[in-house]
């Protein structure tokens, strides 16, 4: 029995190493994007910039057209993918969307009833 739970801690340890490298990665993307604007991309940098804002606020209507999830949860997933378009971007996919919060959401919904 107690093999069975070595087993489903490696699986988190492992499934939490993934998410850390994506996030790390994210970060990276993110600072390597803002240095790339400020430093080689002067002319085409507003249009770059508008065209990942413009991507971020997909999202956010998405989001914000989604009546399941309660204004508290979509309010700082709004203001990260919205001042910060790539980091933002990617850990609502990460995180956000992951079937792991979409069953804790029921839970809490059903003890709410």
């Amino acid at each position: 029995m107690s093999g069975a739970q070595t087993t489903e801690q490696r699986t988190h340890v492992r499934n939490s190493r993934g998410r850390l490298f994506l996030f790390g990665i994210a970060i990276v993307a993110q600072v390597a994007w803002l240095v790339v604007l400020t430093l080689r991309l002067r002319d085409y940098s507003v249009w770059a910039s508008l065209g990942l804002s413009l991507i971020a606020l997909g999202i956010v209507l998405g989001m914000y057209g989604n009546s399941a999830q309660n204004a508290s949860i979509k309010m700082p997933w709004f203001i990260l993918m919205l001042a910060l378009p790539i980091l933002g971007v990617t850990l609502y996919l990460m995180v956000g969307l992951s079937g792991s919060t979409r069953a804790m959401r029921r839970r809490f919904q059903a003890i709410d009833e």
